[in-house]
């Protein structure tokens, strides 16, 4: 299936359109994971009837993704906090 990035909480200030993990053992900060190229990114994906998941890549094999359907699909409301737990979840999962 294929999928378009989007941001529907606008602008973040991680390189994820959701957000960025990393092993807080081995880096004191999201800066050196990045520098490390080791660290999870999570988008926020629509598929072509516009329904919205998380995408979650680490970028040492970002070929190898897990996904999760969002319980809500309307924004601007935001997220679900199952949504949010799910996204660390496919973080955990990834690290």
């Amino acid at each position: 299936m294929e999928y378009k990035i989007i941001a529907p909480l606008g602008k973040k200030q991680s390189r994820g359109t959701f957000d960025d993990f990393y092993n807080t053992e081995k880096y004191a900060s999201l800066q050196e994971a990045y520098n490390a190229k080791d660290y999870v990114e999570i988008d926020f994906v629509a598929d072509k009837e516009n329904v919205i998941y998380l995408e979650a890549k680490n970028i040492k094999n970002p070929a190898n993704k897990l996904y999760h359907k969002l319980n809500y699909q309307h924004f601007p409301v935001g997220i679900d906090v199952s949504d949010d737990n799910a996204g660390c979840d496919l973080a955990d999962k990834l690290l």
